[in-house]
C-alpha cells in the first residue's frame, strides 16, 4: 500500500504525507481486524474453548540422559572411524 502511495506521489508534500499515512494506518487496522475475526471464526469452528490442550512434560531421568549421551557418542565415534573410507 505504501509503495503504491509513493508511486502516486502521495508523500510529495506535508498534507499529502499526513493523508497517505492516515489511509495506510486505516487500511492496516482494517486488515488486522478482518484477519482476527477470520481467525476467531476458524477457532470457534474447531470448538476452541479458550484454552489450548497441551501435553504434560515428564521429568527425564539421569539413566535416559546417559543412554542418549552414550548412543550419540557411539554414533560420533563410528562417524570418525569411517570418515576416511571410500566406496567405489
Amino acid at each position: 500500500m505504501e509503495r503504491s502511495q509513493r508511486a502516486r506521489l502521495g508523500y510529495a508534500d506535508f498534507s499529502g504525507s499526513l493523508s497517505s499515512a492516515a489511509m495506510l494506518a486505516t487500511g492496516v487496522f482494517v486488515r488486522a481486524m478482518n484477519r482476527g475475526e477470520r481467525l476467531y471464526a476458524a477457532m470457534q469452528s474447531r470448538c476452541y474453548s479458550g484454552t489450548f490442550a497441551t501435553f504434560r512434560e515428564k521429568p527425564v531421568s539421569i539413566g535416559i540422559l546417559l543412554s542418549i549421551f552414550g548412543f550419540e557418542s557411539l554414533v560420533f565415534a563410528i562417524m570418525l572411524e569411517t570418515s576416511g573410507f571410500r566406496v567405489v
